[in-house]
């Protein structure tokens, strides 16, 4: 195997990993008591994870020449770390959290041009953005963070990066045949 493929290999392994590590220490940590460290640490891990994988996930679509896609996921990285950023040692900082949505949508629709992953998976990238986007008007009009459209909102966005990774590993998966 060259190092080429090796590395892609890796890459596909990893962004899989880390998004999925993602899915499980927020699930972790969304039963733990509300706020407390050990809560706010698993979500911090898992920010970290994503920030990885969304780099590593930039620079495999940048290879097989989605750039634009490519794109989309350093700005996905950089909407985990302000997300991540949110989340302090005793408490979130609400303010940060709502902002997320501002480079979240620019970052999704940039992913939505990615032509590995099928046109339904493209399109679902409308479900978080509405739930953000609700979640941030109720939160600028005085209303709860901690709400359904903050759940669901991070729900479908762990769930698209998980299918995400599934449809970059099939991708990897039909080079590797070639």
């Amino acid at each position: 195997m060259s190092k080429l493929k090796s590395e892609m290999h890796s890459m596909v392994v990893i962004v899989t990993i880390a998004f999925s590590l993602n899915v499980v220490l927020s699930t972790i940590g969304f039963w733990m008591p509300t706020e407390t460290y050990a809560q706010l640490l698993t979500y911090q891990m898992g920010g970290a994870a994503c920030i990885m994988s969304s780099v590593i996930a930039s620079r495999y679509l940048g290879l097989r020449g989605e750039h634009i896609a490519a794109s989309g996921f350093i700005l996905l990285g950089i909407t985990h770390g302000i997300s991540m950023a949110a989340i302090g040692f005793e408490h979130y900082i609400i303010e940060k959290g709502a902002t997320v949505i501002m480079p979240m949508i620019p970052s999704f629709i940039l992913i939505g041009w990615c032509s590995l992953f099928p046109k339904w998976l493209r399109k679902a990238i409308v479900l978080p953005i509405l739930c953000f986007i609700c979640l941030y008007i109720n939160v600028i009009n005085g209303g709860k963070y901690y709400c359904f459209p903050l759940q669901a909102g991070y729900t479908c966005w762990m769930m698209l990066e998980i299918l995400w990774a599934v449809y970059m590993f099939k991708d990897w998966q039909k080079q590797k045949a070639v």
